[in-house]
């Protein structure tokens, strides 16, 4: 496992945390997220995909609440739960591949193929830790029908979420005795919509955030390596998505514009610290400027509980 705190507690919230939205919640689903946490603490995952976990997650939170409110596709804790919970697993099976995902360098066919894994490597992970094994459990209220929706869901979720299979592939999948899901859900439309609202939540996370080997293949390719618009972001997603809906479509587009706008001045700070610091030998005021900057920027990343850049570094 990699040697890195995972703040837990700070980012992955059990859906009932904010009182605002006044949502009762089964206390089934806190054993299925700390199921999903122990899947994940297991997985060793390295810092760079656990900062998109997060980031997934929190592009999740931000657009399953908007939906919720509105009654559209998260109409149920369950729904919300499946999301949530899809996001914290769906790159477990990213295990071992730190040396290839921190890479500074593009890429190669070799090293594609063996990322490309990672969503069934990540449904075998899933699968040793079955939801539905917390049947039975004292404090497991949710019904035999949502606790085995709610495993088959986040099983879809961890293997769909690239479109790396076929519906004949997924099929044989789903129909597997071990790490299997109802095979309904391949053809379900409220299923569907759940999966490609996961897809955008992972789509605007890759692209608002700084993947080393992600920046490699855009500098090889001669375009620009710094944070894309809003309008190229959301033309990739319905690239990637043809049949995202409008309602889930107009709120990713809020969601991640917010992101964008967000990572855009934390990544201008930033450059403006390393200029700051190349000049402060030269400078004592540019020295001390230096450092009341960063006490800001430690004080303004509190405020917003938003650890990023410690995620990205990981707290030692």
């Amino acid at each position: 496992m990699s040697s890195f705190e995972r703040p837990h507690g700070i980012v992955f919230e059990d859906i009932g945390s904010n009182p605002a939205l006044g949502l009762e919640v089964p206390k089934g689903l806190a054993l299925v997220r700390a199921n999903s946490l122990a899947i994940l603490d297991r997985s060793g995952i390295g810092a760079s995909t656990y900062e998109h976990t997060v980031d997934v997650f929190k592009h999740a939170r931000a657009m399953a609440e908007i939906l919720f409110e509105r009654g559209h596709i998260i109409e149920t804790v369950i729904d919300w739960a499946a999301i949530e919970d899809g996001a914290i697993r769906h790159d477990v099976g990213k295990s071992g591949m730190d040396h290839i995902l921190d890479s500074k360098e593009v890429l190669t066919p070799e090293t594609r193929q063996v990322v490309r894994t990672h969503p069934f490597q990540g449904l075998l992970m899933t699968s040793m830790s079955p939801d539905m094994d917390l049947y039975g459990h004292p404090d497991m209220d949710l019904s035999f029908e949502a606790l085995r929706f709610l495993e088959g869901m986040q099983r879809y979720i961890v293997v769909a979420h690239h479109d790396y299979y076929t519906p004949g592939e997924l099929a044989d999948i789903a129909a597997h005795p071990v790490y299997g899901f109802d095979p309904k859900l391949i053809k379900d439309e409220k299923a569907r919509a759940l999966l490609n609202f996961s897809k955008v939540a992972d789509i605007g996370s890759a692209l608002t955030g700084e993947r080393p080997y992600l920046k490699a293949r855009l500098a090889s390719e001669g375009r620009p390596t710094t944070f894309r618009g809003i309008d190229e972001v959301m033309s990739i997603i319905h690239e990637t998505i043809p049949d995202l809906d409008d309602q889930t479509s107009a709120v990713a587009e809020e969601v991640i514009g917010e992101t964008l706008e967000f990572n855009q001045g934390r990544v201008m700070m930033r450059e403006l610290m390393e200029q700051l610091e190349q000049q402060s030998d030269e400078s004592g005021v540019l020295k001390a400027f230096s450092k009341a900057v960063g006490k800001r920027r430690q004080a303004i990343r509190e405020a917003l509980a938003m650890p990023n850049e410690q995620l990205a570094v990981g707290v030692r």
